[in-house]
């Protein structure tokens, strides 16, 4: 056997065996520990391409749905969607967590929670995004149940008008969560606070001065608290 041939014969093996691997890996259930809240979630499981908006009806369904789905690498900046399907296991003493999504802007999160253990359990149905009223103020993410150690498959789908980077989703128990984005919020509208008082404060200089240095300076932190409202959909 020529020597070209051998080595892209070893080459195909070798991607073969990683290849089955790596979906070996994929199919076992992520073990969630207060270790690994800031664990990405969206690196611990699968992400499809949408085709088909339907969630499975019931358990059975799950696998034959996404058995032909199309793998997605990536996001597009000019927005999109995409499924994420994850098996997890609640290793921590606690039931209630946070499901939490950051790191870009998402018009509409649905996610489903299947209870494999017990397929009479109802499916769990959670949505937020800046076009719903979301449970956190200014903030994505729902507030879930999750009972210890008992296998779940949660299946999301994402929906934006524009990625400007790649979103992150998070598991978080609910106490330390709500505290931390209390204390975030809190930051947050003090500093919405400052910028309108230093717009109002050199607005009013320029009518008694008519400086446009002042008017300058007001309609830039018109501007920049405008836009972060829009990051945080208070408009909305």
């Amino acid at each position: 056997m020529p020597i070209k041939a051998a080595l892209k014969l070893f080459i195909y093996c070798v991607f073969i065996c990683f290849s089955n691997l790596a979906v070996a890996n994929a199919l076992e259930p992520f073990a969630y520990t207060l270790k690994q809240q800031d664990t990405d979630l969206l690196n611990q499981g699968s992400v499809f391409q949408v085709t088909d908006g339907a969630f499975p009806r019931d358990h059975s369904d799950i696998e034959t749905l996404f058995e032909k789905k199309q793998p997605q690498s990536r996001t597009s900046f000019f927005g999109g969607s995409f499924w994420f399907v994850i098996k997890l296991e609640n290793k921590t003493d606690l039931n209630e967590l946070v499901l939490y999504s950051y790191n870009t802007l998402l018009s509409k999160i649905e996610t489903r929670i299947y209870d494999m253990s017990n397929f009479d359990e109802p499916i769990n149905r959670y949505t937020t995004g800046g076009i719903y009223p979301n449970e956190f103020a200014f903030h994505y993410g729902n507030r879930i149940e999750l009972t210890p150690n008992r296998p779940y498959i949660l299946i999301a789908k994402f929906q934006s008008e524009y990625f400007y980077t790649p979103p992150k989703l998070v598991l978080s128990p609910y106490d330390d969560f709500f505290v931390k984005k209390t204390s975030y919020n809190m930051i947050m509208l003090l500093c919405f606070g400052v910028g309108i008082a230093l717009g109002l404060y050199n607005f009013l200089i320029y009518l008694g001065d008519r400086d446009k240095t002042h008017l300058y300076y007001a309609l830039f932190t018109a501007c920049w608290v405008l836009a972060w409202s829009q990051f945080f959909h208070i408009p909305d």
